[in-house]
């Protein structure tokens, strides 16, 4: 609740440096392939960005919401289904996206995902562990890094997470 109020008042502190793609894409990489195994599902990864890609950005935060998205997607994807880690890159944005396959969620609950406290199944998500705050905390960090983070139906039946975050460089 501390960390949301924090998010909510504006008010996180946040540790800016420089960060490369690649190295943090490689991490995800594997720490999402880890947690697909042990949920038993299939894991892809579709990356296309350049090696060199450097960007300021809090990398204790990104973490953070990637880690979110991440377990969200292993915990509510039936196997033997499968989640997916999309990254690309532009001069000026970061797009990570990131896809489960079925169960998904209905119309109205993906209009209510990002609610303080919401969650879908109240059953399932207390005995997987969720207090329903992680997606608004995550959206709040998100805001808090400059960024934009949406929510869509994926294909197939699943949840399509979608975070861009700004190519902030170094000002010399």
């Amino acid at each position: 609740m501390y960390q949301l109020s924090q998010v909510q008042n504006l008010s996180t502190h946040l540790i800016w440096q420089e960060c490369q793609l690649s190295a943090l894409t490689s991490l995800y990489i594997a720490d999402m392939k880890t947690l697909a195994t042990q949920c038993h599902l299939r894991f892809i990864a579709d990356i296309d960005i350049l090696e060199a890609t450097v960007f300021k950005t809090d990398k204790q935060k990104v973490d953070q919401i990637i880690t979110n998205f991440a377990k969200n997607a292993c915990l509510y994807t039936d196997s033997p289904e499968h989640i997916q880690l999309k990254v690309r890159v532009n001069t000026k944005y970061i797009f990570i996206q990131i896809d489960d396959s079925a169960p998904g969620v209905s119309e109205t609950e993906l209009n209510k995902l990002f609610e303080r406290l919401y969650r879908i199944d109240e059953s399932r998500s207390w005995a997987l562990g969720g207090s329903g705050l992680g997606l608004s905390i995550c959206e709040g960090l998100t805001h808090a890094l400059e960024g934009n983070i949406n929510l869509h139906h994926g294909k197939p039946e699943g949840l399509c997470v979608r975070l861009t975050l700004p190519i902030i460089t170094t000002k010399e």
